[in-house]
């Protein structure tokens, strides 16, 4: 069975923020999906975010995610988050 596809907002931090023009974006995604498609969906989805790509880590449900996650799930309500690496200073 096919996952179901959700429309899911990513809230956008730091440098990403910067680069999209807006603190949040909306992205059509598959309901279960591996950490490298979900990366991989966000980063083209979302103009201007292509430059970070590497650097950036995502979180889901204010939770961290690793390229070991294979499986991960998500809502429409889901809490998904770009979040550039931090500068100090």
């Amino acid at each position: 069975m096919a996952a179901e596809r959700i429309e899911v907002t990513v809230l956008l931090f730091g440098k990403a923020k910067e680069l999209a023009g807006s603190d949040q974006a909306t992205v059509t995604l598959d309901s279960v999906i591996s950490y490298s498609d979900l990366k991989k969906t966000i980063f083209e989805s979302i103009e201007g975010l292509a430059p970070i790509k590497s650097s950036c880590m995502l979180a889901v449900e204010q939770n961290y995610l690793t390229h070991d996650d294979l499986e991960i799930h998500l809502r429409p309500t889901s809490e998904l988050a770009v979040i550039p690496p931090l500068s100090g200073g």
